[in-house]
């Protein structure tokens, strides 16, 4: 049975709701989308068992804040595919096909198919408005082929194939930007140390692409900036990304990168791993830490680059339990996966609202 918990930070003595299962782990949608509805009263979220596997197959439900009720909204192969549009709308995927599920109204509808020997990956990403749709497919993670879904005429733009050379083939992470469907990035999905290309943008029109954030080598020759988990600023004006704690030269932490490439370092006093943005841009949300079994939840003022610890939580080592913060569309909640005593997963939501100034 799902309920919600009123609990109490150990560590920092914020209050904070505690979604879980008597048996079951819950977990919300990965950090580059949203999982509240749009007025903020509620939830979509994700249970499933602890099978040991990072893609297990889950029920999607949607839980009031105020009274706990639930209702389940239908079943997916893989947690990591849903996110939650402006409109209410719940957009996932299996396999290769792309679903959207009315959260008020509870229906399912089929959107587009992408040939069988292809499956979509990664949550699906919406702009603002929630018109458009960033998605992309491949055949054994090889030759990724990104597209843009217009919900409103339900026609799929088929942009290009992005493939790079091996052993690091996989172009991942797609994101549509979120004021702009003409712009998307994705990543060059491989091992950190090796990666020195790791951003790109697309031009979803011409089907153009370029490396954004140029990576530097140290004398050596080895990859300076250890690079990942990027979002989209909700004005479209860049992306956040973490540089991590592996990488050989200083600053390392959140960075901004505008979309001419310029970046700048807006904190460096943790290991950050994950970093969300509110929709004002005026603060992020990280975790820290990428081996371990333990994370801090981190608030940092973009404006001062000051940065205020709000929770220390144990978690899993691998998806789907990593912590993955990211803010309520009006950013005054903090939403992220924990690992609870009995080993399962949980789902916390803490009310920011007192700290933002």
């Amino acid at each position: 049975m799902i309920r919600i918990n009123k609990n109490k930070s150990k560590t920092t003595g914020r209050e904070y709701l505690e979604i879980c299962d008597d048996k079951l782990c819950v977990a919300h949608n990965y950090f580059t989308v949203n999982s509240f509805l749009s007025d903020g009263s509620g939830v979509v979220l994700s249970v499933f068992e602890n099978d040991g596997t990072t893609k297990p197959p889950c029920r999607y439900f949607v839980i009031d804040l105020a009274s706990g009720e639930y209702e389940y909204l239908t079943e997916a192969s893989g947690w990591e595919t849903g996110g939650v549009s402006c409109d209410n709308k719940l957009y996932y995927s299996e396999k290769n096909n792309l679903y959207c599920t009315d959260v008020i109204s509870k229906k399912t509808d089929l959107l587009w198919t992408a040939p069988e020997n292809k499956a979509f990956h990664g949550p699906v990403s919406s702009t603002n408005d929630g018109r458009y749709l960033g998605v992309y497919w491949s055949e054994k993670e090889e030759n990724s082929t990104f597209g843009v879904f217009d919900t409103y005429t339900r026609e799929m733009k088929i942009v290009t194939e992005v493939s790079f050379m091996p052993p690091f083939t996989f172009a991942d992470h797609g994101m549509i930007c979120p004021t702009d469907p003409a712009l998307m990035f994705f990543a060059h999905e491989g091992s950190c140390f090796y990666i020195t290309d790791r951003l790109w943008l697309l031009n979803t029109v011409t089907g153009e692409r370029h490396n954004l954030f140029r990576q530097r080598l140290t004398d050596s020759g080895a990859n300076a900036d250890c690079v990942g988990h990027e979002i989209w600023k909700h004005d479209g004006s860049g992306l956040f990304f973490c540089k991590y704690a592996v990488s050989p030269e200083e600053p390392r932490g959140i960075y901004f990168c505008d979309l001419d490439g310029n970046a700048k370092c807006i904190n460096s006093d943790a290991n950050h791993w994950h970093v969300a943005v509110d929709s004002e841009g005026l603060y992020t949300v990280s975790d820290t830490g990428s081996a371990g079994v333990e994370s801090d939840i981190i608030l940092t003022d973009i404006r001062s680059g000051q940065a205020v610890k709000l929770e220390h939580v144990d978690r899993w080592p691998n998806h789907p339990g990593h912590p993955h913060p990211c803010f309520s569309p009006d950013g005054k909640n903090v939403i992220y996966t924990f690992k609870k005593d009995d080993g399962n997963l949980a789902v916390a939501v803490m009310n920011i609202k007192d700290m933002r100034n």
